[in-house]
């Protein structure tokens, strides 16, 4: 008996989640392919959407906050892919501010470093004229004190310095991470007195 099957193949899918760094969502703006993302309302108060199915192949991406510059960008979906990408805008803004603190907290580290080593010097020279000269009378000096509180300032701006910095460079990434996730994969089979279809999933 033959038996007639009439089966519709779904269109190969990834998905996208949008990632905004610093805020929440609650005031970002998306749209893919023109079309505007309804955020969830328990999305509003995360970083990142909720996946979402895209068909593969190539998209556009718009997403921005009021005020700021919209990040308009192409990317790519591959069959099983899950990709996050970060919304760029309002980031050059913040990356400059970041940079000069940056810079000013690697001045003040430094300069921090300069007056510790001057204060210990001067303790040191101090130290060795009075061992010089016993007769000499030198009055009780805090330099040393000044000195350690000095360096500790400077390797507390040093670290903070490091860190604005270094998220600096993380703003600048546009895509967090993409991989491939199981699927299943439907392959013909035929063979004698048997015709069908197999279900195969992929990891």
């Amino acid at each position: 008996t033959d038996i007639l099957v009439k089966l519709e193949m779904q269109a190969p899918t990834g998905t996208l989640s949008v990632q905004t760094i610093g805020q929440d969502l609650s005031e970002m703006k998306i749209r893919v392919d023109g079309q505007t993302w309804k955020l969830r309302p328990h999305e509003l108060t995360l970083q990142q959407t909720q996946p979402r199915s895209l068909q593969v192949g190539k998209h556009e991406l718009t997403c921005w906050r009021k005020g700021e510059e919209k990040d308009v960008r192409s990317f790519a979906v591959r069959e099983g892919e899950d990709v996050v990408l970060i919304c760029r805008s309002g980031l050059a803004t913040q990356n400059t501010t970041r940079r000069i603190w940056g810079w000013l907290s690697a001045s003040g580290s430094i300069a921090s470093a300069a007056a510790g080593g001057v204060l210990f010097w001067s303790y040191r020279k101090d130290i060795e004229k009075e061992q010089a000269d016993p007769l000499l009378y030198i009055k009780s000096t805090n330099k040393h004190i000044f000195a350690g509180v000095f360096g500790l300032a400077s390797i507390g701006l040093g670290i903070t310095s490091y860190f604005l910095f270094n998220s600096t460079d993380m703003g600048n990434q546009s895509s967090l991470h993409s991989h491939a996730r199981g699927n299943w994969q439907l392959i013909p089979v035929m063979s004698d007195g048997f015709r069908g279809i197999s279900a195969l999933k992929r990891f």
